[in-house]
């Protein structure tokens, strides 16, 4: 098969996984096979655009298609992809060219007449950002009897440089997400359920589902329930929020044999790529974006469960789009949010509730009252099973050793490995434990104590009452001075890193110093 060089550019975010997004297009679409492709490039941005920089690469590939028809076929993935061709040097999404043909001698004389289409592409010898990627695909090819290496000498004035930093381009995607994602919370879910329609419904084709809402609790709940299932050897996907450093943390894959691990953030940034479109067509909101993407990350890739955590409310969030969950768990419930969920309990809880499935298991470590009578009304109306603290499981401790154990069905698990720190944490434990006991069947199905015990001695979930090494935090701290970072951020969680200080402070009196900060909008009061 004839061998053509191609030449990818971008200068409109998201750059680099739109140029990866192009190239993926090439094989699905059976255009040609790619044989190799060069590192990314970044240079000043010329002609019309807001961007200060662009990125190009070159590729190698093998085609059955005649140049035109090469032409034609690259020129359809440029439009799909925003290209609109009405101005040269004008902003463009993406802009494929061929840069050279593998043809005979016949071949090329008949060419040669052709005027759509020139070959070798006339611009090639004059654009360092073509010859430079060029060259590391193939250092020994010469232009018109002209080695690449002169040909970039001639152009050194150019400013052409690889990119190293995976950081800018993840940056810049991000970036990009926020200009185009409307940043108002959206309390309807219909613009995202067109969007899912438009793709063929990724989360209508999930791995079974575990659905986690409540106001606090959530993420410890969540990271427990994973590890007590991969460490039974199950894949698990959960979806998480908020990060801490990096938007990779929301999406977690599971692997073979219990592992995990972040989404990559060059599979973010194509994901970023994949969903722009949709995300500005039908104004989508920053959290509905992020959950679009989580539906088709877990679509695509096979596992035994997934875990999806609500973001703010559960009725009206983006994940309860999710028809089929095997589960659901409604954590603890307090005031937060109330500009979106009401001021009173019940009010909150009636949006916790509205996970609630029709016959699916719900497991509930809500105490107050009257959110539990809310759950209770809506469990009874769906005819979910329900599995409440302090009824059908509870926390109980053994006075004598002063050790918490969690107890169901007469089944008892001592907590007292628990990795997490707090009281409160034994709620959350005892939640996960219970779920775990509903996905695998019964209390008869559980795995040895051994791998429960590892399970729960192993959950790592950052900054809830974390304590940070001298290193790991970097500041100059004395050996007698603990750090602790946690995420508390509503009075429940307060109260909760309150009463974990006081306990410290009794083990051992010392002084504390206390740096907060919250966002506009909470209630300091």
């Amino acid at each position: 098969m004839p061998k053509v060089l191609l030449s990818f550019g971008s200068n409109i975010a998201p750059k680099k996984s739109t140029l990866q997004m192009a190239m993926a297009e090439i094989v699905k679409r059976d255009i040609g096979k790619i044989l190799m492709i060069s590192p990314y490039y970044k240079s000043d941005a010329v002609g019309k655009t807001d961007e200060d920089w662009f990125v190009n690469c070159c590729s190698l590939i093998e085609t059955t298609l005649q140049p035109l028809d090469l032409l034609q076929a690259l020129q359809k993935i440029e439009t799909d992809y925003g290209r609109i061709r009405t101005e040269k040097w004008a902003a463009r999404t993406l802009d494929i060219d061929i840069l050279l043909f593998e043809m005979t001698e016949q071949q090329a004389q008949a060419f040669k007449s052709n005027d759509t289409l020139t070959l070798p592409h006339p611009e090639i010898k004059n654009r360092l950002f073509v010859l430079r990627p060029l060259y590391d695909l193939m250092p020994w090819l010469a232009i018109d009897g002209v080695p690449l290496i002169d040909h970039m000498s001639k152009n050194a004035d150019q400013l052409v440089k690889p990119i190293e930093n995976k950081k800018d381009i993840y940056e810049e995607s991000i970036d990009m997400y926020w200009n185009i994602s409307p940043r108002d919370i959206n309390m309807s879910l219909d613009n995202l359920k067109i969007a899912l329609e438009s793709i063929g419904n990724p989360h209508l084709k999930l791995p079974p589902v575990i659905h986690i809402a409540g106001t606090n609790g959530k993420g410890s709940t969540a990271a427990t329930l994973h590890n007590l299932l991969s460490t039974s050897g199950k894949k698990v996907h959960r979806y998480t929020s908020p990060h801490l450093l990096s938007y990779c943390e929301r999406f977690i894959f599971g692997l073979e044999n219990g592992g995990r691990r972040f989404v990559s953030i060059e599979e973010f940034e194509i994901m970023v790529s994949r969903t722009a479109p949709l995300v500005k067509r039908y104004k989508l909101s920053h959290f509905e974006s992020l959950t679009l993407m989580a539906f088709i990350f877990f679509s695509e890739i096979p596992a035994d469960y997934v875990i999806l955590e609500t973001g703010m409310g559960g009725r009206k969030d983006a994940t309860n789009l999710v028809v089929n969950p095997i589960a659901t768990i409604i954590t603890s419930i307090s005031r937060d949010h109330t500009e979106y969920l009401g001021d009173m309990i019940e009010a909150i809880a009636f949006e916790k509730a509205g996970i609630i499935k029709q016959n699916v298991p719900v497991i509930v470590s809500a105490r107050f009252p009257d959110a539990v009578k809310v759950i209770e009304q809506q469990a009874q109306k769906m005819n979910a099973p329900l599995f409440r603290i302090n009824h059908e499981w509870s926390i109980e401790t053994i006075e004598d050793e002063k050790i918490e154990t969690f107890v169901q069905d007469e089944e008892e698990v001592f907590l007292d490995v628990l990795s997490l720190q707090g009281v409160h944490q034994l709620d959350n434990a005892g939640a996960a434990l219970s779920a775990f006991i509903s996905v695998l069947g019964g209390i008869e199905n559980l795995p040895e104590a051994e791998l429960i015990d590892e399970a729960l001695a192993t959950v790592h979930w950052p900054a809830r009452l974390e304590h940070l090494t001298s290193d790991i935090c970097n500041l100059p701290l004395t050996d007698n001075t603990e750090f602790i970072v946690d995420g508390a951020h509503n009075v429940e969680g307060l109260y909760a890193l309150v009463d974990y200080l006081n306990h410290l402070h009794s083990i051992n009196p010392r002084k504390l110093v206390l740096l907060i900060s919250f966002k506009k909008g909470k209630n300091l009061d």
